[in-house]
């Protein structure tokens, strides 16, 4: 009787072991989904607020450009 509780006690905690283990694969898998993810969206922020794009983006709204960049030199 004791060898057969010792043995599903074993069982047991093997199974939450490797169940423990399969989690965390899949939490592994989703965090580098969502890292790819960010990479993604933080290109196309950074595409989308780049100087030409804007210029682009606010001609075709009816906005004029101002004239050439002012340059304020460092003290």
């Amino acid at each position: 009787m004791t060898a057969f509780l010792l043995g599903l006690t074993y069982l047991v905690q093997t199974m939450h072991v490797a169940a423990t283990g399969f989690d965390m694969a899949r939490l592994a898998e989703e965090r580098d989904r969502l890292t790819q993810q960010l990479r993604s969206v933080e290109g196309t922020i950074l595409r989308s607020g780049a100087e030409p794009v804007v210029i682009e983006e606010a001609q075709k709204r009816g906005f004029d450009r101002l004239g050439e960049p002012l340059r304020i030199p460092a003290p």
